[in-house]
């Protein structure tokens, strides 16, 4: 688990000979890998100019970036509000996973972005800024800051960042991919739940993201599975997702639906089968029940225990 420290961090070291110190060791500067350069070369000048800044006090960087973002995505908070969802003290910083559960606290989808430049070029393109982890110093002795990147500008090569104190930072794309490397290249973004899902998210992360936000905030949940059903109709996951809060708010009729239609895209799914048939008894329609319980029972898989108390309890009754 990485923790955030001191937003001051960069401004003591960005331009600095210390910084330039701990990139290049006893050897050059960092240079733009090989297999990145075409995506550097071909990505169009984009700056997010629309998002709000908030000067990041010490030891602040996560709170600071979650206002930015959130602030962005429509939600009205401020850093101090934020910073008692994710900071911690004894830590003087915020966890990576209270980072990425304040959002879904207040009701949003973090999208954990793929671990790679193509990936925040393509966020940045779509109109979404990008939290992003990354360590000003060495790996033995880490230095983490969150900043949001909010965009390219090839004139310079530099990437733009809302970083510490300064509302537009400057650094060269060879640098940053260096620091943000240290962290693994994580980075998230922020998403309303019952907005039409940005064209840089994949079915599966969205999918990760919504079953996220539903220990939180059910009814948001749904949206999002509402909006996953509508934008991948062939994924079973969102219908099944939908099956299950339904089946949960004792909706019985409408949890069928969206069972029946989980397997209709995916008849193999053998937990849609199962809890189709659990909706099916509680609806009194035991023959039924018994046919799909039969069903996920032949699939079988890991779970065919639990489908086979599902059918003990249709003999039973």
């Amino acid at each position: 688990m990485k923790l955030s420290f001191s937003s001051t961090a960069w401004a003591r070291l960005a331009g600095s000979a210390v910084l330039v110190g701990l990139l290049a060791g006893c050897s050059l500067l960092p240079t733009v890998p090989q297999d990145l350069q075409s995506t550097v070369q071909s990505q169009p000048p984009v700056e997010l100019k629309n998002v709000p800044f908030f000067a990041q006090e010490e030891f602040y960087c996560g709170p600071s970036t979650l206002a930015m973002v959130l602030n962005h995505a429509g939600e009205s908070t401020e850093p101090n509000k934020l910073a008692e969802l994710v900071y911690l003290p004894g830590r003087q910083g915020s966890l990576q996973l209270e980072m990425l559960a304040a959002p879904r606290r207040l009701g949003y989808l973090s999208y954990q972005i793929e671990p790679k430049l193509p990936a925040l070029f393509d966020a940045l393109n779509a109109g979404s800024p990008v939290v992003v982890l990354l360590n000003l110093s060495l790996q033995i002795a880490p230095q983490w800051h969150y900043a949001v990147v909010v965009g390219y500008e090839p004139a310079t090569n530099n990437m733009i960042l809302r970083s510490g104190p300064k509302e537009r930072e400057l650094i060269p794309v060879a640098t940053f991919l260096k620091l943000w490397e240290r962290s693994k290249n994580w980075g998230f973004t922020v998403i309303k739940p019952g907005a039409e899902p940005p064209n840089y998210v994949n079915a599966q992360g969205y999918l990760n993201s919504a079953v996220a936000l539903e220990r939180s905030d059910i009814k948001n949940a749904g949206l999002a599975y509402q909006q996953g059903a509508k934008t991948w109709p062939t994924e079973p996951w969102f219908h099944f997702g939908l099956g299950n809060l339904a089946y949960g708010a004792e909706k019985y009729v409408e949890a069928e639906q969206y069972y029946q239609k989980a397997v209709g895209v995916y008849p193999d799914m053998a937990d849609a089968w199962n809890n189709l048939a659990e909706t099916l008894i509680k609806l009194d329609r035991k023959s039924e029940a018994r046919a799909a319980i039969n069903k996920a029972i032949a699939i079988g898989g890991s779970r065919v225990a639990v489908y086979k108390e599902t059918a003990q309890k249709i003999q039973a009754d």
